[in-house]
């Protein structure tokens, strides 16, 4: 399964382009007349919920089996666990699901990764700046 992001942007830029009251604004101008995110900004949510929904056994996949965790010190700060690569990590697995926004997840504030609930964890990611995960050349500011 190999995500072609450069082909779904097209697709957005094109669908955008299409609304004729805003298809003389420039793409970032035309995601943000209509309330939307870059693709691959909605993509590294998604997965972060997913992680989330992973992590809280709120999905039928068994966390064990797919991350292996690591748990800080007690006396840290910041008691959530992080997710680290499996020893067996390889390139073919860098752009897959269970590797693609790990570093994303493990750098998420205490507070956000502890959220009560997934309604809360969802709000709580809304503010935060993402584009330095971001691969695309295509951000917006919140």
């Amino acid at each position: 399964y190999v995500i072609r992001s450069h082909h779904n942007v097209s697709i957005q830029r094109r669908f955008t382009k299409r609304v004729p009251s805003i298809s003389h604004l420039s793409y970032l101008e035309r995601l943000k007349a209509l309330d939307l995110e870059p693709l691959e900004l909605r993509r590294l949510k998604f997965d972060l919920i997913q992680y989330y929904k992973v992590l809280n056994n709120l999905s039928c996949i068994e966390p064990s089996l797919y991350f292996q965790l690591h748990y800080p010190p007690p006396s840290s700060r910041n008691p959530a666990p992080f997710l680290q690569k499996s020893s067996n990590f390889n390139k073919c697995l860098q752009s897959t699901f269970f590797y693609r926004y790990l570093d994303c997840w493990n750098a998420l504030p205490a507070n956000v990764k502890q959220s009560s609930s997934l309604t809360s964890f969802k709000r709580k990611l809304k503010p935060i700046d993402f584009s330095k995960y971001l691969k695309g050349s295509v951000t917006i500011a919140n």
